[in-house]
């Protein structure tokens, strides 16, 4: 299996000749398929699969893990680009606006909805925890045991005419039984990544996790250190064995904390994990 980041907040070398923006997008290669998870803000992961040789329309499917623009904000360009990729996502997502009140703001995180009609025959519409193909699930959360992120509190959503705090009921993590166990990838972790692992373990029937990948929302405050140490010491009494790969939404200094680990590890645009 072979996860390469075709676009990341950050780089993975200087000069790399690929591009950064707060936003997040994989190329999967896995049993023979090729999959696109999320497009990141605008189109510049298709810039970047190009520049590392990665041929975008050969993938058997896209997957967009929610309905926030800095993991769907491509998908123009992913379908203007290419002619048949089919691409799964969340039923709610075309019908609910998303928003950030972060630091004092109130912006839209909302990707731009009039694909889903131009483009109505491209999607795959998931509701609910579901095998899209062999050994491939696509997890939804519903139960939080364990600590969500702090930063969703600055998270709403909007179906209709009243605006609630978003409860990411259209978040979607992929799930890949391998024969190392599962591979996770998630690339937000808004329902909180040991919550997710759990519900992955549970829809797979695979109880061993070898590896987690996807940011984990951790964002800079008061709560953040606390929070991600929280975070190690839960994979640490509970999945001993699993790495996590973190990257985008974690930010610097849980990243700084998280790094101390010998089984976590950072990735930025351009890293390959080969498992």
């Amino acid at each position: 299996m072979k996860i390469t980041v075709l676009v990341d907040n950050r780089l993975k070398e200087v000069n790399c000749g690929l591009g950064a923006e707060h936003g997040l997008s994989f190329h999967i290669e896995h049993d023979g398929k090729q999959i696109l998870c999320d497009a990141g803000a605008s189109g510049l992961f298709m810039e970047n699969a190009s520049a590392m040789g990665i041929d975008l329309a050969a993938c058997s499917f896209a997957f967009i893990s929610h309905g926030h623009n800095d993991h769907c904000g491509g998908l123009p360009a992913l379908l203007e680009g290419t002619t048949d990729i089919p691409v799964c996502l969340h039923t709610a997502i075309p019908g609910e606006d998303y928003f950030s009140t972060r630091r004092g703001t109130h912006r839209s995180l909302s990707c731009d909805r009039t694909v889903f009609e131009k483009h109505r025959r491209r999607f795959r519409y998931i509701d609910g925890t579901t095998e899209i193909s062999t050994g491939i699930f696509a997890v939804q959360c519903k139960e939080n045991k364990n600590a969500t992120p702090h930063g969703n509190r600055f998270l709403t959503k909007k179906n209709g005419e009243l605006e609630i705090p978003d409860d990411f009921g259209h978040e979607l993590s992929l799930a890949f039984v391998t024969k190392k166990g599962l591979v996770i990838v998630s690339p937000c972790s808004h329902c909180g990544a040991l919550n997710i692992i759990d519900e992955c373990r549970a829809a797979t029937g695979c109880t061993k996790v070898h590896a987690y990948i996807g940011g984990l929302h951790f964002v800079e405050g008061a709560e953040c250190a606390a929070e991600a140490t929280e975070f190690a010491c839960g994979i640490a009494a509970h999945h001993p064995e699993t790495t996590v790969y973190t990257g985008h939404c974690t930010c610097d200094t849980a990243l700084a904390l998280l790094e101390g680990n010998p089984h976590m590890k950072s990735f930025a645009t351009g890293t390959i994990i080969e498992i």
